[in-house]
């Protein structure tokens, strides 16, 4: 056999299999251990929590939920991730917006979830309730305390007055006569006078109503016939209120519709006729928490009386009940004036 000798083609893989090894393994003894990539520090640990920074303010129903009672142009509600001493943490986090407390069946309308930005806070524009009635807000976001918001109001009617200028505003509320399958509707609607005369402070403003919503009441063994509660808020000046009581519910109740009387309930005292003579309102206390002292009764009259005090007609009101009258499908219609106040009475049939 002539030529040079070769190793068998088995030897051979593994020469280069051994000698590959060694160079990898003298590579890294040269380049050292790999170094694990820098831990980013999160913020929030420990402690980090959400706050309100523009709370949500009372509200018409359907309308954009701000920091401004009844204004859809107002601030929109805001959220803030703080750190455990309070200060304002950049971290971009999704933050989810829900009802606290809220009427049932109501619905939280609108963006619902929203990214902080660099600076922590989360702006939730185009909220909108469903509901009439008493609502609060939480935000939450995972890992992060959540916050809740103070109490606001949605509000079946709700307008924005003018100053000096005449406004008015509208609600409605349906329901069954208590005890029975029979639907009804009440209605009732503010109107809010211009003062007589320019320049009266706190003329204008936000002017609401709405139905059911706050603590109930009666005005003691008074025999009321609708469920309902209306709740008025509005600018300084006197207003002018007409409730409509659906028949079924006289019907049910036995009741005309002349025979109904409104049952005030007020944060200042009221007279329930003459003064001195015709009885003041009953003191209740602070019923909602408002920081008023709260007074109830059934309204007089307003009837001029057949005398005349520094030759002007004496008049008991208001507040007094101007009417109480059936419609032309046997509705009973009820009005009754409420003086230049900007705080919230409520009433009841």
């Amino acid at each position: 056999m002539h030529g040079e000798w070769h190793a068998p083609r088995t030897s051979r893989h593994r020469a280069w299999r051994a000698a590959l090894a060694l160079a990898l393994a003298l590579t890294v003894l040269a380049l050292g251990p790999a170094t694990a990539p820098a831990a980013v520090a999160d913020p929030c640990l420990p402690g980090c929590r959400l706050i309100f920074i523009v709370q949500p303010a009372d509200v018409e129903v359907g309308q954009p939920i701000t920091g401004s009672p009844v204004d859809p142009a107002g601030p929109s509600v805001t959220v803030r991730i703080v750190d455990a001493s309070g200060g304002a943490v950049s971290v971009q986090r999704a933050i989810v917006m829900s009802l606290g407390t809220a009427p049932p069946g109501a619905v939280l309308n609108g963006a619902t979830t929203v990214v902080s930005n660099a600076d922590g806070n989360a702006v939730f524009e185009n909220l909108s309730v469903t509901t009439a009635g008493a609502y609060t807000l939480t935000a939450s976001s995972s890992g992060i305390t959540s916050a809740r918001s103070v109490d606001f109001n949605a509000l079946d009617g709700a307008v924005t007055c003018r100053n000096n200028l005449a406004c008015s505003a509208s609600a409605a509320v349906t329901g069954f006569v208590p005890g029975t399958s029979t639907p009804y509707t009440n209605t009732v609607t503010v109107e809010a006078a211009a003062n007589p005369s320019p320049g009266v402070p706190d003329d204008g403003g936000p002017l609401t109503v709405a139905y059911n919503v706050g603590p109930n009441f009666t005005c003691g063994a008074t025999g009321l016939v609708s469920p309902d509660r209306e709740v008025i808020n509005g600018p300084n000046r006197e207003k002018t209120v007409r409730s409509t009581i659906a028949k079924a519910l006289l019907v049910a109740a036995r009741r005309s519709a002349s025979s109904l009387k409104t049952c005030l309930v007020a944060p200042y005292r009221f007279n329930l006729g003459l003064p001195l003579i015709g009885g003041r309102a009953t003191p209740l206390g602070d019923i909602d928490g408002d920081g008023n002292a709260d007074y109830s009764g059934v309204l007089p009259a307003c009837v001029p009386l057949p005398f005349t005090i520094l030759g002007q007609t004496a008049l008991v009101g208001p507040p007094c009940q101007v009417s109480a009258r059936a419609d032309a499908v046997g509705n009973g219609v009820v009005t009754y004036r409420l003086p230049a106040d900007p705080r919230d009475p409520a009433a009841r049939h």
